[in-house]
């Protein structure tokens, strides 16, 4: 197969992985659409015909993002719903609304997080990075499998800051060791990682199979807005970041499309991605 991909590299944009693949009669969920990465994948599916559920936060995002989108798209091809990853009680509530409406999805694409926020526990009591960038889609994808086609692929996003650190399972909330904002997210992005791993392992011989995807340095996400310089101080030091090259939005999406759409992984699974490519 990876001959098939060679001519792939670290920008290759989403536009040359589905160049001349029809994405019709296929519905796909995308957590965390409203903007960067989860928006721009949106916009690929829905481009090649695909169909789409996005979710967000806020009626503020969601009308937001409706105007953006029925701009370009048939709103027959794309449905915009609220879902807190943060609260486990939110997350039941919309996993029990796809289930009783008989949803059948091709794949789900975790992309909803969030990256190196100040300490703080979700609702449910958990640091709120693992809480929503693992725990949330942990429970939201669990949750969704009577609603996943024989066929499907679950996408989790994760980071290359996942080699900052892994799973404490003694102590993942950070209650008894000192905070790090960037430990904390290197653990979440582990946490991701595993859980695809784990995922496909239990799920392929129902023929469901996921993927970790590593998306690069993608400026244009919003992900980093509430951080300042001094923040960076930490992740400087535990990696360098000067090696990461930095990717346009459309490149930076290509991973986790060519994952989650491209005929050629649909017998793959338990793979992790970067730069559209795997080892």
């Amino acid at each position: 197969m990876k001959e098939n991909l060679n001519n792939y590299h670290v920008h290759t944009t989403w536009q040359e992985v589905l160049n001349g693949i029809s994405l019709k009669d296929k519905k796909y969920l995308i957590t965390g659409a409203n903007i960067g990465l989860g928006k721009e994948s949106a916009k690929a599916i829905l481009s090649h015909d695909g169909c789409v559920i996005l979710t967000v936060r806020t009626e503020e995002k969601k009308q937001t993002l409706y105007e953006e989108l029925i701009s370009q798209f048939d709103s027959s091809l794309f449905e915009i719903r609220l879902l807190d990853l943060a609260s486990l009680a939110d997350i039941r509530r919309f996993t029990k609304e796809l289930q009783l409406e008989s949803t059948k999805l091709d794949g789900v694409l975790g992309n909803a997080g969030i990256m190196a926020t100040d300490f703080k526990y979700t609702v449910d009591g958990f640091e709120q990075q693992f809480g929503v960038n693992h725990l949330g889609h942990f429970v939201l994808i669990n949750r969704l499998t009577a609603c996943l086609l024989k066929g499907a692929r679950i996408v989790m996003m994760t980071s290359g800051a996942h080699r900052l650190s892994n799973v404490d399972l003694v102590d993942p909330n950070f209650n008894h060791r000192e905070y790090s904002r960037w430990t904390a997210y290197g653990q979440s992005k582990s946490a991701n990682v595993l859980f695809a791993f784990e995922f496909d392992r239990r799920w392929k011989d129902y023929n469901v199979r996921a993927f970790a995807v590593a998306p690069g340095i993608v400026l244009d996400t919003n992900l980093h807005l509430h951080l300042q310089h001094d923040d960076f101080n930490e992740l400087a030091e535990k990696q360098d970041t000067d090696k990461v090259p930095v990717k346009s939005l459309q490149a930076g999406v290509a991973t986790q499309i060519m994952a989650l759409c491209h005929p050629e992984f649909a017998n793959k699974g338990g793979i992790f991605l970067e730069h559209c490519n795997y080892s």
